[in-house]
């Protein structure tokens, strides 16, 4: 009998130690979730054009939406939005990013206007992160247009291999202003394949997460692909169809 009561008593104490190690635990899950900072970036649209330096041309809207977020202890934040997704852009989005200094925050801004023209806006901002909410009212400057855009469609092949690599795709461009390279857009390269958007005059780099890069400065009119590397480009048979439903080469 005296070891059933001993039993219970450890038993007891047991418990409760268990749920002190419980409750410690939560409150450091807790203190560490409150380490983060809800970033709120306001951008401009074609009916709030404020927070661009120069207002947008009323013809203007956005196509495709870009921000970077980076600093030092953090794993880089991305966040793209395309029309192409159907779902209108928002004049503010929202990221969680882990507190702390000197956050670069990177947004690329790219309009359409009434032409079908491609026009490029790019800013950045360096702000602290130190409390649970923060806002960020951007402004963007032109950095150029392009009249026509277009995908590179092919295969990358190592130089001495039969295969190529297969990961996560990442389209990185250089701002103009020195500032690091910031990445616009992710697709999946399998065995070499792969798809990426790309501008006749505007070069960017391919490159996969470990680092690697594919292609550098890569632009849709020349080939420029270093000597190491092979790329093979291929454009399947198709045809093109006017609005009057004849067919063009």
């Amino acid at each position: 009998m005296l070891d059933v009561i001993g039993t219970k008593k450890m038993s007891s104490l047991f418990l409760a130690a268990f749920y002190i190690f419980l409750v410690a635990t939560n409150s450091s899950c807790t203190r560490s979730g409150n380490n983060d900072s809800q970033v709120s970036i306001s951008l401009p649209t074609a009916k709030n054009a404020s927070n661009k330096l120069s207002a947008l041309d009323a013809t203007e809207f956005p196509v495709h939406i870009v921000v970077n977020i980076t600093g030092s202890g953090m794993p880089a934040a991305y966040y793209v939005w395309d029309g192409n997704d159907g779902a209108a852009a928002a004049p503010a989005i929202s990221l969680t990013v882990p507190q702390g200094p000197a956050r670069l925050i990177q947004v690329l801004y790219v309009t359409q206007d009434s032409l079908r023209n491609l026009n490029f806006y790019y800013n950045d901002a360096t702000q602290d992160f130190t409390s649970a909410n923060v806002s960020v009212a951007m402004t963007v400057n032109s950095i150029g247009s392009a009249t026509t855009q277009g995908s590179l469609v092919g295969r990358f092949v190592r130089l001495g291999g039969l295969t190529g690599p297969t990961g996560t795709l990442n389209t990185v461009y250089q701002p103009p202003n020195g500032r690091p390279a910031m990445t616009i857009e992710k697709n999946e390269i399998f065995g070499g394949w792969f798809q990426a958007f790309a501008l006749p005059t505007t070069g960017f780099s391919y490159q996969m997460n470990d680092g690697e890069i594919l292609l550098s400065n890569f632009t849709a009119s020349a080939d420029n692909a270093t000597a190491a590397n092979r790329v093979l480009v291929t454009l399947p048979n198709h045809a093109r169809v006017k609005g009057n439903g004849s067919p063009q080469p």
